[in-house]
Parts: structure tokens; C-alpha cells; sequence
């Protein structure tokens, strides 16, 4: 009998120890809380058709796919999403977890900053700091105060500075949060403290070929004691264990797709329903994750949403940020797995009619017009003539007066072409095969981050400014950078030099162009949009291992060259394409 007690009393232990082994008693948990406002309580509030939908679409791939606990998902939309009740959910954030916990606070709703000409500028926000409108926001009671109170939790209106810093301060100590917002001038949101970096209310850029060949020289002396044209670069994020992305730049709208434009197949969305642009972009990044990598990072998604983003919503308009930076910082909170100890089920897959890939990428919008005017653009082959808000596209063409406007379909001035036929035929084909490259290279655009100047910027700049890019690898790379200016013309920004011919980009090093001592890169007329192209190339790439500088300087650069280059070599490569938008001062 002795036996056979102590035989038990082995095996109860052992069943002890393995189920602790199995799970530790201390093992991290993953909470969420998802908010959406689509119905606001003041009436001269616009509604919005997306926020229901994000936080039910979220809160299903959250559980379905990524195994998500749903007990430790809460949820607060419309009437639930007061600021009180928001900010208290915040609170119980903490209660509700425990150190070392990964914590996930989203927000779907209207948001403004001082760079809200509508509404922030005259709530006398603090400057630098955005704010997120819950559901019992009231405008009237702001228009013409001095001052936003902090310590009033009933006037609607959540203040990054005042109101979420404090919170995420707390949280910051001893868990990992990630915050993620999808409203307009989300950039501002989730900072806390003044950039040196003031963003203009209109911002657009062009870099001109004379101003691509670097170790020129200064710029001209009038802009040389311009106060608002250098980028500052160095980090004013307050957090060590916050991540946060937000839906747009710190001056820029963004898009709620309704449900109208899905049904008339003006956009698509992942399951064909209402949402907010960004939030269509997570989901489709988490959603497509197929599988393969389990331990998603912060870094790795944020790349991914950029890529979906471009790929689903290139009429948008805006850019998803993070911060801190995806390429400058070396903070170990932004390649923290995403969702830790949580793996992917079989994927949820939609069907949606009109959620297929568009036949049109390379396209060119005409109205009828113009095309009256301009018979020889008939010649166009990929053309659709239905009008300039029909369909899909990448080039709007139109009319202006003894010039032709190019666009991009999301309305941002491209260039102004000479209504000459051979000459805007040729500009049209160029932008053709751009479009081409893009869309061949969003299979393999998930490898190489790219920021231009400060992660909250966004793309457009005015005359004057100067211009940096900064670039990360995550495998020994060489870096070819591109650029395509309004003219049409493709040059090589990098490599420019034997130095930078000779160099390899280890993992995680990153590149900032132009590099210190360099001359500038610095916006210049005339108005419209450049597109830099990066790549990341094998190491032992052929077009290095079998050619030299010298020779490789001397090449021609078109796409053509771009394209077999690309494919000298068997192994994968990376890309990244970035859009940069001037326009003169007003």
C-alpha cells in the first residue's frame, strides 16, 4: 500500500511540474480594448459609416485567427465611447493585466489637432498634441475658450498631451502597449511633447534633376535662412514600451470608405463592408499573414499596412505613420512579437465581388473633354474615358488651358505637360511603366523600411525644404535608390559615389540619405510629384559581382535597365517606393 501511495504521490508531482511547465505561472496574456464611434450625440457631428465595422471586424481576427482570449477583448462603441468611459477603460487596463502583460488600445472615430482647420485650430489645443473625439464631444462648448481643461472628463474630448500620456506613462513602466488610431490627424494623437518640425497646413514636392546630382553644392542663398526647412530628425517620442501607429500624418485627413463607393465599385474593402482606410489595411496585414511568421513584430506589420495600404487604397491620400520611427529607432519594443504566446489558426478568408485586383493599375483617366481637345490622346492604349471619378487609375489627365494637369487618382498635381503629342505620349508611357514596376514589386515589399524625414510628415513639402531619406535592412543587402522626376527623367541616388558602390547594408543598419557631409537634397520648382524607388538587392548581386563602378556609373537609367538588373540575379530582393509631393509656398 506504502508503494503504491508513494507511486502516486511521484506521479501527482509530476503532473504538477509539467503542468507548470505548460503554463508558467506567470505567463504574458494579451488584452485589448477596441473603440468605435460611428453615431456621435451632437447631431452637427458628420457620422461615419466605418467604426462599427472596424472594431467588430478586429475584435473576430483578433479571436478567430490569432486565438485571441475574447474575456480579455472589451469593446465600447457609439453611446459607450464617452470620454469618461473611455479613458476609464484605459484605466482598468492595468487592473485587468499584469506586468509584462501586451496590451492593445484602438481607436476608430473623428480625431483633430491643432492643424484642423475645421475644427482644432480653434480649440486651442496644445501644440503638438492631437485628440480623439469620443461620443459626447460638443463643439459648441470649445469654439472660443482659452484653454482645454484636463481635469474635465465630460466635454468629449480625449488630448493626447493632457489625457493619454498620462495613462500610457503609467502602462509604459512594466507592460508593452500597442495604440493604434484610425482617425484624421492621428499622427498628433498619442505624442505628448513638441517636435521642432512644424508641418504647413497644404504641403506638396518635386525633385528636379538638378537637384539629384548630389556634391553640388549649397542651395540657392535665398533659402538659406529659411526657419521652417529643415527636418528635424532626432526623436521627441516619451515611451520605451508603446508602439503606435496612427492612420495619417500630422496634417492629413483621413478616409473613411463608405458603403456607397464599395457598392458602386469606386473602392473595396477585406469583407466588403464600411471601414476606415486604415484599418482595412491592418486587417487585410493581419488577415494575409498566412501563417508563416507567428511572431509578427511591430516593425514587420507596420510594413505590412504601408504595403496594403498603397495596394488598396491609392486614392486615399494619406499615410499611416509609427512611432517610434520603423527605421531610425533601436528601441526592442518595435520587433516585440505582436500578439506573444498567441499562434495563427487557418486564415478567414472574404470574397467580395468587387475586392479583386484591379485591372487598371497602369491606367489613364480622361475626361471627355479633354479628350476633344487632345485627339491624339486616343492613342493611349490603357485608357478609360468614362469620366475623371470613374473607375480605377494612376494617372488623371485633363485639360488646362494651353498645358495638359496630370494627377494622381488621388488628386495631387503630378506635373504640368506641353500639349505636344510625342513628348506627353512619351511622359504617359514613362508613368506607364512605373505603375508597372510598383505593382511587380508589392509582392516583395515587405523587407525594406523607408522613411522620408520625420515619421510623421507624410510626403509633401514646400520649396525650400530640404529632403531625408532613411532606409534598414533586415538581411546583408546592396541599395539601389531611384528617382523619378516630373519630367520623367529616372535617376540613381544611390549608389553615388565608389565608397557607396563598395558598401554592403548589414542587418539592421540603416542608411540616411543624402549622408552627413553631403549636400542637401533640397526642394526646388517646379510643383509636382517625384517617386523614389528603393531597393535591396542580394549582397553578391551579379550587377556587382560581375561589373565594377566605372562601368556601373556609365549605365543608362531607365526602367528597362531597372528591370534587368532586377532580374540578373535568382535571389529575392526587397522594395519600398515612396512618393514626394512639392508645391510653392502661398
Amino acid at each position: 500500500m506504502n508503494t503504491i501511495n508513494n507511486m502516486l504521490k511521484k506521479v501527482l508531482a509530476l503532473a504538477v511540474v509539467a503542468a507548470c511547465a505548460a503554463k508558467p505561472l506567470h505567463a504574458v496574456e494579451n488584452h485589448a480594448l477596441l473603440i468605435g464611434v460611428s453615431d456621435y450625440s451632437d447631431e452637427r457631428i458628420i457620422d461615419l459609416e466605418g467604426p462599427l465595422n472596424d472594431v467588430a471586424a478586429l475584435k473576430l481576427v483578433l479571436v478567430e485567427q490569432w486565438q485571441y482570449p475574447s474575456e480579455n477583448i472589451t469593446t465600447l462603441t457609439n453611446d459607450e465611447a464617452t470620454e469618461a468611459g473611455i479613458l476609464m477603460a484605459i484605466e482598468q487596463l492595468k487592473t485587468r493585466s499584469k506586468p509584462e502583460d501586451s496590451l492593445f488600445i484602438y481607436f476608430s472615430g473623428h480625431g483633430t489637432s491643432a492643424r484642423d482647420n475645421t475644427l482644432g485650430a480653434r480649440l486651442h489645443l496644445p501644440n503638438g498634441s492631437g485628440a480623439i473625439v469620443a461620443y459626447d464631444f460638443d463643439p459648441e462648448k470649445f469654439v472660443g475658450q482659452n484653454a482645454i481643461n484636463p481635469r474635465d472628463r465630460n466635454d468629449g474630448l480625449i488630448v493626447g498631451r493632457s489625457d493619454l500620456r498620462p495613462l500610457f506613462n503609467e502602462l509604459d513602466k512594466d507592460r508593452t502597449v500597442w495604440v493604434a488610431f484610425d482617425a484624421c490627424f492621428a499622427g498628433n494623437s498619442a505624442r505628448g511633447v513638441n517636435s521642432r518640425y512644424t508641418p504647413h497646413k497644404k504641403r506638396f514636392l518635386s525633385i528636379a534633376s538638378s537637384r539629384i546630382t548630389r556634391g553640388s553644392g549649397r542651395a540657392n542663398s535665398e533659402f538659406e535662412n529659411c526657419s521652417d526647412c529643415g527636418n528635424a530628425l532626432e526623436t521627441d517620442y516619451p515611451y520605451s514600451n508603446v508602439v503606435y501607429f496612427g492612420a495619417s500624418a500630422e496634417h492629413e485627413l483621413a478616409v473613411d470608405i463608405s458603403q456607397a463607393e464599395i457598392d458602386a465599385g469606386f473602392a473595396s474593402t477585406v469583407d466588403g463592408k464600411a471601414h476606415g482606410a486604415f484599418t482595412d489595411a491592418l486587417l487585410r496585414s493581419l488577415i494575409a499573414n498566412d501563417g508563416a511568421n507567428t511572431d509578427l513584430s511591430y516593425r514587420e506589420l507596420f510594413q505590412r499596412i504601408r504595403r496594403q495600404f498603397q495596394q488598396h487604397c491609392e486614392s486615399c491620400g494619406h499615410t499611416p505613420v509609427m512611432l517610434p520611427s520603423s527605421v531610425l529607432t533601436d528601441l526592442a519594443v518595435v520587433d516585440k512579437p505582436v500578439f506573444p504566446r498567441l499562434k495563427q489558426s487557418p486564415l478567414i478568408v472574404y470574397k467580395t465581388k468587387n475586392d479583386k485586383e484591379s485591372e487598371s493599375a497602369t491606367s489613364v483617366l480622361i475626361d471627355d473633354e479633354t479628350l476633344a481637345k487632345s485627339p491624339w490622346l486616343a492613342s493611349v492604349v490603357t485608357r478609360n474615358i468614362s469620366g475623371l471619378y470613374e473607375g480605377n487609375g494612376a494617372l488623371v489627365l485633363s485639360n488646362a488651358g494651353n498645358y495638359l494637369e496630370a494627377r494622381s487618382i488621388d488628386g495631387k498635381l503630378i506635373t504640368l505637360l506641353d500639349n505636344d503629342s510625342d513628348a506627353a505620349l512619351h511622359w504617359v508611357s514613362v508613368r506607364q511603366a512605373l505603375q508597372q514596376r510598383i505593382s511587380d514589386d508589392a509582392v516583395v515589399a515587405d523587407e525594406l523600411a523607408v522613411e522620408v524625414a520625420h515619421p510623421l510628415h507624410g510626403a509633401e513639402f514646400y520649396f525650400g525644404e530640404t529632403v531625408t531619406f532613411s532606409t534598414r535592412v533586415n538581411k546583408p543587402s546592396r541599395l539601389l535608390v531611384l528617382a523619378l522626376d516630373t519630367a520623367g527623367d529616372l535617376h540613381r541616388l544611390y549608389p553615388a559615389s565608389e565608397r557607396e558602390w563598395d558598401s554592403i547594408i548589414y542587418q539592421g543598419e540603416v542608411v540616411t540619405l543624402p549622408a552627413a557631409g553631403s549636400a542637401d537634397l533640397r526642394v526646388t520648382a517646379p510643383a509636382g510629384t517625384d517617386e523614389i524607388l528603393f531597393y535591396a538587392l542580394p549582397h553578391n548581386h551579379q550587377a556587382w559581382e560581375q561589373s565594377s563602378w566605372a562601368s556601373f556609373d556609365n549605365n543608362a537609367v531607365d526602367f528597362e535597365w531597372l528591370d534587368t538588373v532586377l532580374h540578373q540575379s535568382p535571389s529575392p530582393y526587397s522594395a519600398a517606393h515612396r512618393r514626394l509631393i512639392a508645391v510653392a509656398p502661398e
